[in-house]
């Protein structure tokens, strides 16, 4: 397997670890050479299926990991998803997040599906605004 390296983490409570669906896979294929490679769409593909997805991204997030995918997001992704969520006003990502948590909780089978239809919007800006929602409190946090 690969070795990581951790920058000094700001967390290091990394017990859902235990739980990830990568646990005993080889690393490297969520270190790829470009994004464009094989394993980055295999290990996005094994993060978008793992138990612990939000954690991971999580992590990475607050810890400002800058190489390889983690919770699914390449490094590009978790920076985009950094810059909206630290914007002031998140109106249009609050009406999608809104428009998915009431699908979902109707039961829909695919709530992403039917907010992007509902919305007008792509299933990937769907996700983009969810995860934006889903983080916001951890970039207010790290503003403080």
């Amino acid at each position: 397997m690969g070795a990581y390296e951790f920058p000094s983490l700001k967390d290091d409570d990394a017990r859902w670890m235990q739980n990830a669906a990568c646990r005993n896979v080889d690393y490297d294929i969520f270190f790829p050479e470009a994004m464009s490679d094989a394993s980055a769409a295999a290990a996005v593909s094994m993060c978008n299926r793992c138990p612990v997805q939000d954690d991971c991204a999580r992590y990475a997030i607050i810890n400002s990991i800058e190489y390889g995918i983690w919770g699914g997001l390449s490094p590009r992704a978790r920076r985009e998803i950094a810059s909206s969520a630290r914007k002031k006003d998140r109106t249009r990502e609050q009406l999608t997040y809104n428009t998915y948590l009431s699908f979902k909780a109707e039961g829909r089978t695919d709530p992403v599906k039917a907010t992007s239809r509902e919305l007008k919007i792509s299933t990937a800006t769907v996700y983009h605004h969810v995860r934006i929602m889903k983080f916001k409190a951890i970039f207010e946090g790290l503003q403080q």
